[in-house]
C-alpha cells in the first residue's frame, strides 16, 4: 500500500504544471528565514540567480524587491549573487531542498510535506 501511495505521489508531482512546481521556489524565496539573508538594497543583490532544476527549468520573477532568474549551471557559476539548490529525494519522493547562499555564507534546508508543499525552512550561518 505504501508503495502505491509513493507511485501516486510521484505521478502527481511529475504531472503538475511547471508553474505549480515553480511556486515551490517562490514560497522558499519568500520565506522569512531566507529573506533575512538576501538584502536586496545592498549593491549587486537586486538580482538573485538560481540554477535550473528538474522542478523548475524556467523562472523569472520579482519577489520582495529581488529579481529571481533561473539560468543554466555554467552561467550560474559566474554570478556573485546566487542561490544553490540541491534536491533531496527519498524513495523517489522529493523530501527537502538544501540551499547554499555564498554571499552570506548561509545554508537553508527546506522541508516538504508528503504532497511536495513547503513545510518549514531552517537557516544556518557558516
Amino acid at each position: 500500500m505504501k508503495t502505491i501511495a509513493v507511485y501516486i505521489f510521484i505521478s502527481l508531482f511529475c504531472c503538475l504544471p511547471k508553474s505549480n512546481q515553480c511556486n515551490l521556489i517562490t514560497d522558499i524565496i519568500k520565506h522569512k528565514e531566507v529573506q533575512h539573508f538576501l538584502h536586496p538594497e545592498a549593491k549587486g543583490r537586486d538580482t538573485l540567480y538560481i540554477q535550473k532544476t528538474e522542478i523548475c527549468r524556467e523562472y523569472n520573477q520579482k519577489i520582495n524587491g529581488i529579481h529571481v532568474i533561473a539560468v543554466n549551471r555554467k552561467e550560474w557559476q559566474t554570478k556573485p549573487n546566487r542561490l544553490e539548490l540541491s534536491l533531496v529525494k527519498e524513495n523517489g519522493q522529493l523530501t527537502r531542498i538544501n540551499m547554499h547562499y555564498p554571499p552570506k555564507g548561509a545554508v537553508f534546508i527546506a522541508y516538504l510535506d508528503e504532497l511536495g508543499n513547503l513545510e518549514n525552512i531552517n537557516a544556518f550561518e557558516k
